[in-house]
């Protein structure tokens, strides 16, 4: 008996553990797929996409406390934060600073003093690469 109460206790130890544990970032492949959004809609309806698996593209600036994604460069040479997102990239994406990128993650609405500069957060980002130029991928591109 005193066993099973022991046994039983770990278990539920163990459930609430998982259960508060975070999800991870979704998989290729896996359903749904991420929302194409423009950073346009993230900054003006926050809330909406607020915990939504989402796809975008804009201007990355990587720093100590001061990773970002801009709707445009000049946001960040200007410091308008308010139309840029927290964000917090996987290891090793260093070389994407000051670039455009497409990121997909978890957009969150800005609930904290040191994100309240900015519109909201991407968490979670599963995909962060390079976003080509016209000028750069013209077989992309095609008039």
């Amino acid at each position: 008996m005193l066993l099973n109460r022991s046994l039983g206790s770990v278990l539920l130890l163990a459930a609430l553990c998982l259960g508060s544990a975070r999800p991870p970032a979704p998989q290729p492949g896996a359903q749904p797929s991420p929302m194409n959004v423009s950073m346009v809609q993230l900054i003006a309806n926050p809330k909406e996409y607020h915990g939504k698996w989402v796809r975008v593209i804009g201007f990355c600036h990587l720093e100590f406390e001061g990773n970002a994604l801009y709707l445009h460069r000049d946001d960040f040479d200007r410091a308008i934060s308010r139309n840029g997102v927290w964000l917090n990239p996987p290891d090793g994406k260093e070389g994407l600073t000051n670039q455009y990128v497409l990121i997909e993650g978890v957009f969150e609405d800005a609930n904290n003093e040191y994100e309240a500069g900015f519109s909201g957060k991407l968490t979670r980002v599963f995909r962060m690469e390079p976003w080509a130029s016209r000028k750069e991928a013209p077989k992309v591109f095609k008039k």
